[in-house]
């Protein structure tokens, strides 16, 4: 088995539902992943002496429709209206960093 092979394979062991994973609805259409909520007494990013602190991470295999969430755009999460902080793939998974208007 490649190197590929196998991190695509560990990456469905991740984001698989039973295990890991959730069902959650964005804008409307049900994906699975995983949801984390980081700890908000903790600054997650700091950018020129602004700190924002993020209310969700996202980790979803990479979809593709998803990628026109870029930074500042409203997104809603199981009808709950947030702004995209950061939208990224990193090794097939797609992480979207969210946090909630005036929240930073």
């Amino acid at each position: 088995m490649s190197f590929k092979e196998q991190l695509n394979e560990d990456l469905e062991i991740f984001l698989e539902l039973e295990e890991f994973g959730e069902k959650f609805k964005i804008d409307g259409i049900e994906y699975s992943g995983v949801i984390e909520q980081p700890n908000n007494k903790t600054p997650k990013e700091e950018y020129e002496g602004i700190i924002k602190d993020l209310d969700f991470i996202i980790y979803i295999k990479h979809q593709k429709e998803l990628e026109k969430y870029s930074a500042g755009k409203e997104f809603s999460l199981n009808g709950r209206k947030l702004i995209v902080n950061r939208n990224y793939v990193e090794q097939g998974i797609m992480v979207i960093e969210l946090y909630e208007r005036g929240t930073y």
